[in-house]
């Protein structure tokens, strides 16, 4: 253990976008898999993983939320505090990347009614798809139009985006003037 703290002081020496990084070690008496999967569902950008071996070589795996998970990429010590800030930049990157093209691919603007309602119907009611979209479309401001999408079809409001231009246009669902687009996406 004394390895592994030594190293979570080093990293938390390291700044990145102006903050100390923030290290945990995980001294939990569980399997390994127990805590990487716990890690992983947790969303961790990184997972240092070291055992017995790895201390005697000073070399130890290091597993990016933005690869697989049984991807690990061995490093040194110097190796990891050198490049900390590159290897956290390029996870930072590559997800926003991913998550902006998904959002930019899965966006779709809608200004009928109808057309809502076919876009978050399943196609098979009895085995629903997992719907994985969303509708930038036209909102009164009326909160009862917000409990009827989210009662008919389980859909809310996602987000209404800060630079949204200002357009005139119909709600979607009442009819009602509005001067803006949101986003609305299936609850689950």
């Amino acid at each position: 253990m004394s390895y592994c703290k030594a190293l979570a002081v080093d990293l938390k020496g390291v700044t990145y976008m102006g903050q100390p990084i923030h290290v945990i070690v995980d001294q939990r008496d569980m399997r390994g898999g127990e805590k990487t999967w716990g890690w992983i569902k947790k969303g961790v950008p990184l997972r240092i993983e070291i055992g017995p071996r790895d201390i005697v070589n000073d070399s130890f795996g290091i597993a990016r939320r933005d690869k697989a998970h049984k991807d690990l990429t061995m490093s040194s010590r110097s190796e990891l505090l050198g490049n900390i800030v590159t290897i956290l930049d390029e996870i930072h990157e590559g997800l926003l990347s991913r998550a902006e093209k998904y959002c930019k691919t899965h966006t779709k603007k809608i200004d009928s009614k109808e057309e809502f309602y076919a876009f978050f119907t399943p196609k098979n009611a009895d085995q629903p798809e997992t719907h994985a979209g969303f509708a930038y479309s036209h909102w009164s401001g009326d909160s009862e139009v917000e409990e009827i999408v989210k009662k008919d079809l389980n859909v809310t409001i996602r987000c209404i985006p800060l630079n949204n231009p200002q357009e005139a246009g119909r709600c979607v669902i009442s009819g009602k003037p509005s001067t803006q687009r949101v986003i609305f996406a299936k609850s689950y």
